[in-house]
């Protein structure tokens, strides 16, 4: 998935009991290497969150 020429790794796993699991990075922890502006970095985390919703 990109968001913004950014790419966010979602790692989408299945439990044995049925139970869908769905982890990626905190824009505020992990893309440092992207050099983001404190504004974007939760306003990301929105969009990731928004999409994972749908």
């Amino acid at each position: 998935m990109v968001i913004n020429e950014i790419p966010i790794k979602l790692v989408i796993t299945e439990k044995e009991d049925g139970v869908i699991s769905v982890s990626f990075p905190n824009p505020k922890i992990n893309l440092s290497d992207y050099n983001l502006d404190s504004e974007i970095e939760p306003k990301l985390l929105k969009r990731i969150t928004s999409v994972l919703e749908l």
